[in-house]
């Protein structure tokens, strides 16, 4: 369709806003740009730069209702939240940062999401701890996941689960839990986890609907399983499919569904 040229460094990461609108793309020149998907066929191509002072975004999310974005300060290795200031005519007039997250990984921050309903954040670092957070940058819960290193951390499109896998062959998935009645949050708990691999888990993802996840290992196999399940009540997630790949020398170590 269409190439996006601006950056001057290594592209680390982008992500399409929920309602189409923007591309946010971060790299290691210490730039952010927001672009307009609607102007992609024009020659020039419309944008707005932010600029990360001292340091450069490694990863970037869109907030649910395409009004603000959090990013990782690769260096600081903390969050950061910047907020679209909006012209009359709906284009961003700037870029301003709201609010910054304190500092508590020790370790590289790997894995970051926002839930689809903006009731939590999650970050996880390269260790073994991952965090829930609520909007206003406030620890909810700390989790431990037992995987000596963690690879992949994702909050599942529903926003029900958060999942994490790393150098253990499982992928462990918790629920995060709210107050049905006062929407106040209650707890994370270990809903289930992803058996099957002999080694490392580098990637996975979700599907669109939150019922199944699709897993690459080091042990060269993908697998595909249906986790629409009655984990409260004891039931395991189904694998429904398994194959091998050949990286043919290249390490390949993301996956996404399409």
């Amino acid at each position: 369709l269409t190439s996006l040229k601006g950056h001057s460094g290594a592209i680390m990461d982008m992500d399409f806003s929920a309602n189409g609108k923007f591309l946010a793309t971060c790299a290691d020149d210490r730039a952010i740009f927001v672009w307009s998907t609607k102007h992609w066929k024009e020659k020039d191509h419309k944008y707005i730069r932010y600029n990360v002072d001292y340091d450069h975004a490694s990863l970037i999310r869109w907030s649910p209702d395409s009004k603000a974005f959090i990013y990782n300060r690769y260096s600081d290795n903390l969050i950061e939240v910047c907020k679209l200031v909006r012209k009359p005519d709906g284009w961003i007039s700037s870029l301003a940062k709201a609010l910054t997250y304190p500092k508590v990984h020790n370790d590289e921050i790997i894995g970051m999401g926002i839930d689809q309903n903006g009731k939590y954040i999650m970050t996880c670092s390269s260790g073994t701890d991952m965090i829930i957070w609520d909007l206003k940058g406030v620890e909810l819960a700390k989790v431990e996941t037992y995987l000596m290193n963690n690879y992949a951390a994702k909050v599942s499109p529903c926003g029900t689960f958060v999942a994490v896998s790393g150098f253990a062959p499982d992928v462990k998935v918790w629920e995060v839990q709210f107050n049905k009645t006062s929407g106040e949050f209650k707890q994370v708990c270990r809903a289930f986890e992803l058996t099957g691999h002999t080694s490392g888990v580098f990637d996975f993802a979700f599907n669109a609907d939150s019922t199944q996840i699709a897993t690459l290992s080091k042990d060269k196999t993908w697998k595909l399983y249906n986790i629409k399940i009655q984990y409260t009540k004891g039931e395991d997630p189904h694998l429904l499919k398994t194959g091998k790949f050949n990286s043919e020398g290249k390490k390949i170590k993301n996956c996404t569904f399409t």
